[in-house]
């Protein structure tokens, strides 16, 4: 229990005094997020600086109570594994996918270096989500280079829930390019993680209109 109580009390992404980029011209962003909380933070991207992949330009960042530097190399695979996103599909830096694998294989990447999930679990998660999104056929055979805008924003939104353990999602301008009669189905997964204790940061340039989709932050940062 007590393990418990302190894994819910440590935050799942803690900045403090993090400046993205050099070119950033906002002040340097301090916030915490606990688990099954739901922020907006107005800013292009966040996802490759919050897992590590890319320095922030000033601040200390952690995740889950550590910062990714003072990890261990097996610690930082498998906390990296609780992290999920979905990058803004009409951003000029955005790479999402890599080239030459198909759709579906890009989806399925994360998973199968998953130890605890085995491929044919895998594959039954990717065809369930996929068909509560829409994707009447599955998830994309094809490269992404010859696939919709709107199958591969479907395609974002599936690998986003793929994790069994997720830990916090980020959704970078998430509904960019999307079919609108699908979008209240990834709202519903969106709410269905913060009740699951998944801490959820949606990132954009614009306030999104919240009320409308029926999904207000707690936080503004």
């Amino acid at each position: 229990m007590t393990e418990d109580r302190e894994r819910a009390e440590t935050p799942v992404v803690k900045f403090s005094e993090v400046v993205l980029d050099f070119q950033s011209a906002s002040s340097p962003l301090s916030f915490a997020l606990h688990q099954g909380e739901f922020a907006f933070l107005k800013a292009e991207a966040l996802a490759l600086v919050a897992l590590g992949i890319k320095q922030a330009y000033a601040g200390e960042i952690e995740i889950l109570g550590e910062t990714w530097e003072s990890r261990t190399v097996r610690s930082v695979e498998r906390d990296r594994r609780r992290i999920s996103y979905v990058a803004d599909s009409d951003s000029e830096t955005s790479t999402e996918w890599v080239g030459n694998l198909d759709v579906d294989e890009n989806v399925l990447l994360g998973a199968l270096f998953d130890r605890g999930i085995g491929s044919k679990a895998a594959f039954a998660k990717m065809e369930k989500l996929a068909s509560r999104l829409g994707l009447e056929k599955g998830v994309p055979s094809t490269r992404p280079d010859s696939t919709s805008v709107a199958d591969l924003v479907r395609s974002q939104w599936v690998r986003a829930f793929m994790p069994d353990d997720l830990a916090l999602v980020i959704l970078e301008n998430p509904l960019e390019g999307a079919p609108r009669k699908f979008i209240p189905d990834f709202i519903n997964m969106v709410r269905e993680s913060l009740s699951n204790g998944v801490a959820v940061i949606w990132v954009s340039e614009e306030w999104p209109d919240f009320d409308k989709l029926g999904l207000i932050p707690e936080f503004e940062f």
